[in-house]
């Protein structure tokens, strides 16, 4: 997952969200996908998180940062699309 974030950091600098949204978006597929399968094992298991507070406190940045780059991504597309139109 190191080349992905890499990815994240070379949009940004680069504001080449458009140019890598295809990338970008697979990587972020990527860590979705592992993050809920980790969150569904963490509260299906034996030993569910007992403080959901502290839990997503550590959690919840990965959420926000997926959450930034599709929000990212979706905007600099749809600007695209109205320069282009």
């Amino acid at each position: 997952f190191c080349a992905g974030y890499g990815l994240i950091l070379v949009a940004a600098a680069l504001d080449a969200w458009r140019t890598l949204a295809v990338p970008l978006l697979l990587f972020v597929g990527g860590k979705t996908y592992a993050i809920l399968f980790y969150h569904l094992m963490e509260f299906t298991s034996d030993t569910p998180p007992q403080n959901l507070v502290a839990y997503f406190a550590m959690e919840g940045p990965y959420l926000l940062a997926i959450g930034l780059v599709i929000y990212q991504v979706t905007v600099s597309l749809a600007d695209a699309k109205t320069k282009v139109a």
